[in-house]
């Protein structure tokens, strides 16, 4: 209520005098979705976020609507996302616009060929957990040395923060970044030579070939 949010018993209820219909079903369920409400959403802009999803799918679905792929990432939970998006054949220059203004309330939208939405999803709205679970092994290697847990997630969070400021905001390039920290023979040239040889840009690689091979496999 406090939202002035509606509720009701079915799908086609929900949808019946929308302008905007938001679909936020997993892959494999949209088919089943869609098979019930496709002809209600007949004049309106439908957005659905999904991975794996081509709009051509929706398309034949939920006929005569505007359809628009979407794909934010976490950073909706803090109006800081950065969303792809992109326009199924149906979709009109007002769905478009739609879409946006609601993406962009949220954080920064980018508009795409759907070709490249599998290989956004691994770079932009896959990274946050990627970089979370770097920087959660990180904080762990300092937690044992007897530094406490809060301080540690807390410090080794705003390395992270500032290096991301640096490159979201074209500043510095990573390599300069790099340059800029190191000084020779200390703490961040001997971490650096450790991560080199250890294969960390091979392992990075592999993270992004393994995410692109299983984004493909679910392609629909």
């Amino acid at each position: 209520k406090s939202l002035g949010a509606r509720v009701v018993k079915s799908n086609a209820q929900a949808v019946k005098n929308a302008d905007i219909v938001l679909l936020c079903n997993k892959k494999d369920d949209m088919g089943e979705l869609l098979s019930g409400i496709g002809w209600d959403l007949a004049g309106r802009t439908v957005i659905y976020i999904a991975a794996g999803l081509h709009s051509s799918f929706v398309e034949e679905r939920a006929l005569h609507a505007g359809v628009v792929s979407s794909m934010p990432n976490l950073g909706v939970k803090i109006n800081y996302s950065h969303t792809g998006l992109s326009a199924g054949k149906s979709a009109s220059e007002h769905d478009r616009k739609l879409a946006e203004g609601i993406f962009s309330s949220m954080g920064t939208v980018e508009w795409m060929d759907e070709r490249f939405r599998t290989i956004f999803t691994a770079a932009c709205a896959c990274t946050p957990a990627i970089a979370a679970n770097i920087m959660r092994h990180l904080s762990a290697s300092f937690e044992s040395l007897g530094v406490e847990r809060e301080d540690a997630t807390s410090w080794v969070a705003k390395g992270f923060a500032a290096a991301s400021l640096f490159l979201n905001g074209s500043e510095m390039t990573a390599q300069e970044i790099e340059s800029k920290v190191a000084t020779k023979g200390g703490l961040t040239e001997a971490g650096l030579r450790k991560a080199e040889a250890l294969g960390l840009a091979g392992m990075m690689a592999e993270i992004v070939e393994t995410m692109l091979s299983r984004g493909k496999s679910m392609e629909k």
